[in-house]
């Protein structure tokens, strides 16, 4: 199972989120490329996830319960980096790490990777619920310990629950995107052209919500889905958020 990471190396320090029904391994690819260029990387598993048990995201996970873990992370990584911090997420992850650039504005900066900050709510709708049944089937299938019984039990639970977490998805969204102009560092955007899950012109929404960043840099992958941490746009990626680091990174002392 997918676990939390921590690559030992220099400033500045980068935290990588991963998504909704994700887990570590969202991000992993992009963690050992960065931590190759002298980085210290981590990641780590919000609650619920990383499991065999898809209802624990729902019985263990929040939005409160994510905002914690995200904000504990920081605290203890301050205490070693500073200010010297970056922090970049997919999808779910990318709401919040721009709430964390909202609430902490004296970190370095940091972006998103086809994240749903402009919702459209139509869309994702449809998408997300059904990649979170998709994914729960999967993951119960892998699952030899609970019963064909249990594992119904489990698709029940999530079938009368899930709705309600993604409406609180949806209302943070809205709360993080009401706030972007209070953002000044440097943020990185990456989308991708082919992104089944959210609203692709969401990404140029955002960008245009920047008014008050130094600057921000917009990366468009035309054939890319919605994982761009580890389908087609996965090298340029890559490539482009360590230029992003290397352009913007100025020692905070």
């Amino acid at each position: 199972m997918p676990e939390n990471f921590e690559l030992t190396g220099g400033k500045p320090a980068i935290l990588l989120l991963h998504a909704y029904s994700g887990s570590t391994a969202d991000v992993r690819l992009l963690a050992g490329a960065l931590n190759r260029a002298g980085y210290f990387v981590t990641s780590f598993n919000f609650a619920g996830h990383g499991t065999l048990n898809p209802t624990d995201i729902l019985t263990q996970g929040s939005i409160a319960a994510w905002q914690k873990q995200v904000t504990d992370r920081v605290a203890e990584l301050k205490k070693d980096f500073g200010n010297n911090l970056y922090v970049f997420g997919l999808s779910l992850g990318g709401i919040f790490a721009m709430d964390l650039l909202e609430r902490d504005q004296e970190l370095l900066g940091g972006g998103v990777f086809s994240s749903p900050i402009f919702m459209n709510t139509e869309k994702t709708g449809r998408t997300l619920p059904a990649g979170f049944k998709k994914y729960a089937q999967y993951v119960l299938n892998l699952n030899n310990e609970l019963t064909g019984a249990d594992k119904q039990n489990e698709l029940d639970y999530i079938d009368e629950h899930l709705n309600n977490q993604i409406e609180q998805i949806n209302e943070f969204s809205a709360l993080v995107q009401a706030k972007l102009a209070t953002i000044n560092q440097p943020i990185f955007i990456g989308q991708g052209g082919e992104d089944e899950i959210v609203d692709q012109n969401g990404a140029y929404k955002l960008r245009d919500a920047l008014v008050n960043c130094e600057n921000v840099t917009f990366k468009w992958y035309e054939n890319a889905s919605h994982v761009i941490t580890t389908n087609t746009a996965k090298k340029d990626l890559t490539n482009d958020v360590l230029k992003f680091i290397e352009n913007n990174y100025h020692e905070v002392i």
